[in-house]
């Protein structure tokens, strides 16, 4: 039996270390398990590389219905079984998902500042939800101006504009 999980976070603040994600009820013992059950639309995929190490990887960043980013991984042939089935902009249910943390090193940086990673695995089913995630051009939810000078190098934050200049119109 699978454990229904999404991954949703009632206000979203940025920590002290640049963290903006926060996986309440997944605790360090329950994130190698394969169990969990994600509904997500794809909003963007890359293309497959090769880390460090030398395995080849397909790195996604989705959706849930409740506005939350999460970046999902998957390796080797997996990668490549991934890469021809999910398309970006479409909702899919995920089952059989699991969870590793981001801080271990594996030879690629990751697009969104967060303590897990997603990971898609042989186990990992996935077919088209019945119900679409919409989306919309602007977040539910912008980071304070401060903030984003305190964000990670390389990180994907949501900013609609920062304003350098104002001056007489002439």
């Amino acid at each position: 039996m699978a454990i229904t999980y999404n991954i949703i976070k009632d206000i979203i603040k940025l920590k002290p270390d640049g963290q903006n994600l926060n996986f309440h009820r997944v605790q360090m013992e329950h994130i190698y398990q394969n169990c969990w059950i994600i509904e997500a639309k794809v909003m963007w995929k890359a293309h497959i590389k090769e880390n460090g190490m030398g395995n080849l990887y397909l790195q996604c960043i989705l959706l849930d219905r409740h506005g939350t980013k999460m970046e999902a991984i998957a390796y080797n042939s997996q990668a490549i079984r991934f890469n021809s089935m999910l398309q970006i902009g479409r909702t899919y249910d995920f089952s059989r998902v699991g969870f590793s943390p981001t801080e271990m090193p594996d030879g690629h940086f990751w697009y969104l500042a967060m303590d897990f990673v997603t990971t898609l695995s042989s186990t990992t089913e996935v077919w088209m939800s019945a119900q679409q995630i919409p989306s919309t051009i602007c977040p539910p939810c912008f980071p304070q101006f401060g903030e984003i000078f305190e964000l990670r190098d390389k990180t994907i934050t949501d900013v609609v504009a920062i304003l350098a200049y104002v001056g007489q119109i002439e």
